[in-house]
Parts: structure tokens; sequence; C-alpha cells
């Protein structure tokens, strides 16, 4: 029988269920719990069932505005 490994970034998705559960289900109070997931999975992705399906990008965002002509304010992500 072969041993199955452990998910790398298991712990950082408990932790942050444990922080909405704290916070009352309020995502900006747990950015940073959220960005640790986050950063767990850009490393992990090939390893991790938990980062299945997951979208994640570098870890850096700058936001712009919605212009007045009618483009979109998209997010721009930085390496």
């Amino acid at each position: 029988m072969s041993k199955r490994s452990k998910d790398p970034c298991k712990p950082f998705a408990c932790a942050i269920q444990d922080c909405l559960n704290a916070k009352n289900f309020q995502e900006s109070a747990c950015v940073d719990v959220i960005e640790n997931l986050n950063e767990c999975c850009r490393h992990w992705k090939h390893k991790s069932l938990v980062c299945s399906g997951m979208l994640i990008g570098p870890a850096e965002v700058e936001k712009s505005d919605v212009k007045s002509d009618g483009t979109s304010g998209v997010e721009v992500r930085k390496a």
C-alpha cells in the first residue's frame, strides 16, 4: 500500500475557515490569511488538491479605476 503525502496547502485552507468563522464571515478581515493560501498555491499548485481549480496569479495587485470612456478598471497583477 502506498503512503499518501499530506497536502502542503491544507493548513492554509483550514486557517481561512477559522478566520472567517472568527470574523463573522467578513472576507476583508481575513485578507492576509487568504493571501497565505494563494502564496502556497503559487508554489505547490501542481501537488495540492486544495489548489485545484483556483486561478492563482502573481502576488502584487494594482487596481485602476473605471474610466469615463467605459473602459474597465482591470486589476493588474505584478510578479
